[in-house]
């Protein structure tokens, strides 16, 4: 635990005066101070908790530092990864090139056939339909659309 039990009295001192001063504005003194001292002892027993609850906090903190401090040994091992990217820039370059040229085909790679790859006929590679923009769209189809996005 953190602290001793002159913390527990502190905090039951101020319970009892903040209880105190504030019950004065509607109660007698005598019946403010009666609850007062209550406070003083709900708080008082309330900082039992309290302090262990802080003692676990500093305590796992300074477990932190100290596996902190023990991993900052001379060993170096591991400590560094060299990434190193491949030469082939105007390779790929070139093929995305390839690729976005209207016409030509998209890909130097065949499709497996049949006498090559037995699972070649169960793939079918997918092909989405191509996305319009609306510059040029009439206004019955634009007018369809928003129906049938709201699901009218």
């Amino acid at each position: 635990m953190y602290g001793n039990w002159r913390w527990n009295l502190g905090f039951g001192l101020f319970g009892l005066l903040i209880v105190f001063i504030i019950g004065l504005t509607n109660n007698p003194w005598a019946v403010s101070l009666l609850r007062g001292f209550y406070a003083c002892i709900a708080f008082f027993l309330l900082a039992y908790p309290l302090r262990y609850i802080i003692g676990l906090l500093l305590a796992s903190d300074n477990d932190h530092a100290e596996t902190i401090h023990s991993m900052e040994e001379p060993s170096l091992a591991g400590t560094n990864v060299d990434y190193v990217t491949p030469e082939g820039e105007e390779d790929l370059n070139e093929m995305l090139r390839k690729q976005m040229a209207p016409g030509e085909p998209k890909s130097d790679v065949k499709p497996p056939t049949a006498e090559n790859d037995p699972k070649a006929e169960q793939f079918q590679p997918l092909k989405p339909t191509r996305l319009v923009s609306t510059e040029n769209m009439q206004a019955a189809d634009l007018t369809k659309a928003v129906r049938h996005l709201t699901g009218e």
